[in-house]
């Protein structure tokens, strides 16, 4: 038996004094994983469920009066656990399999973690924190005081992942790839400059997403009719007009940009009626 899984191990890492050392670093590498720092993520006692043999662990959050058995945790909160766990019990199978050979096993000189779709079931605030707090739960807690460098391979197609590391991204070491579907039907790997996007909606229109806006596809395609209007293309009726603004007012909130800009350029009555209202108000 190679590994005994997450369930027994986190039962086993509290009750037994032999394995206090994976519990620490447990605790540690979840708390850094946790989504935010008035959302602690820790390990509560292990009790026992009705229709179940042995004892679950449980999760204390800040949310839940009592502490909550791991599997009725949520989606996100469960891959962070399971990451957690991942980790420590890589790192600690590996000491110890140093130590029960007295180092005939070879040492670890790099660590190499792949981490597929890495925003998977978690709240934007927690996707712009993961990476992060990823690279410091292994460089600061994981591996404290090891000399392992440690390789991260991560996909996503979360933009507030790729912004998340715009202060850790070194150009030296670090690398983005796009998985670029050709009309041939293959797949082509190409390298992307990485470049400081910024926000969110700048992301998505960089060359790793390729989109064109962050609207909605409604309003981005009103927002073009609306667009070839203006720079007189097409017909330029009244009803045509009426059909676009139409689209625009279903598509975007009131004092958006484009809009004013719509109201500007076709009907800038619309405008000055607003400014003359706002004024009255205040007057």
């Amino acid at each position: 038996l190679l590994c005994r899984g997450l369930l027994d191990d986190l039962v086993s890492w509290q009750i037994d004094p032999a394995e206090s050392e994976a519990a620490r670093l447990f605790s540690d590498v979840l708390l850094e994983l946790s989504p935010h720092a008035n959302e602690p993520l820790r390990l509560g006692p292990s009790v026992e469920l009705w229709g179940r043999a042995g004892k679950v662990p449980t999760l204390v959050v800040p949310y839940a009066e009592h502490p909550v058995p791991l599997e009725h945790a949520s989606a996100g909160v469960k891959r962070a656990v399971a990451l957690a766990y991942a980790l420590v019990w890589a790192w600690v199978s590996h000491q110890k399999a140093l130590r029960m050979t007295k180092k005939k096993v070879t040492e670890a000189h790099q660590i190499v973690l792949l981490f597929d779709e890495m925003e998977a079931h978690l709240h934007p605030q927690w996707q712009r924190r993961i990476l992060p707090a990823l690279l410091r739960a292994v460089n600061s807690r994981l591996l404290r005081g090891a000399e392992v460098p440690v390789q991260v391979i991560g996909t996503t197609h979360a933009p507030l992942v790729l912004a998340s590391v715009e202060t850790e991204f070194n150009k030296e070491t670090d690398r983005l790839f796009n998985f670029e579907l050709k009309a041939s039907g293959q797949v082509e790997v190409q390298e992307v400059e990485y470049a400081k996007h910024g926000d969110v909606v700048s992301w998505l229109e960089s060359e790793a997403f390729d989109m064109d806006s962050g609207y909605s596809v409604e309003a981005e395609a009103a927002m073009k009719e609306a667009g070839d209007f203006m720079a007189g293309s097409g017909s330029q009726d009244d009803e045509t007009r009426k059909a676009i603004e139409a689209r625009l007012r279903k598509a975007l909130g009131g004092d958006d940009p484009l809009l004013v800009d719509w109201f500007a350029k076709t009907r800038p009555e619309v405008l000055r009626g607003a400014a003359q209202a706002r004024s009255g108000r205040r007057g």
